[in-house]
């Protein structure tokens, strides 16, 4: 591969491509998962105002309190599934997807990571 010329530019190129395709990627996922948080954020100052609107006579730092606490889901979605609040795609907790985005950001690394290794290492043995 030293002598080779053609060789190395085309190993060169084929890693600024693969250089180029995870921090567009990675851009892209991350652009994403901050998309998702503001929309989630969002969501919860929506009903953290409209419990403040609905129960002026609670103090803001109870509320606060009442939407920290966790352990509750299981009852939450059961309650919320009565109402058709949520459907089928919207009962997932932040954590839940956030989780998601985080194994679809390193398999998608992983991915490309091994497509252009493939696709060099028959090069390499010449």
């Amino acid at each position: 591969m030293v002598w080779n010329r053609e060789l190395k530019r085309f190993a060169f190129t084929i890693l600024l491509v693969m250089a180029a395709s995870l921090f567009i990627t990675n851009v892209g996922i991350v652009l994403y998962c901050d998309y998702v948080r503001a929309q989630y954020n969002g969501f919860l100052a929506e009903v953290f105002g409209n419990l403040l609107e609905t129960y002026p006579e609670v103090p803001e730092e109870e509320l606060v309190r009442v939407l920290e606490n966790q352990g509750n889901g299981a009852q939450g979605k059961i309650a919320l599934a009565r109402y058709g609040v949520f459907g089928k795609y919207g009962s997932d907790s932040f954590g839940n997807q956030e989780r998601q985005l985080l194994f679809l950001h390193k398999g998608i690394n992983i991915g490309l990571f091994l497509i252009f290794l493939c696709s060099v290492l028959p090069y390499i043995y010449i």
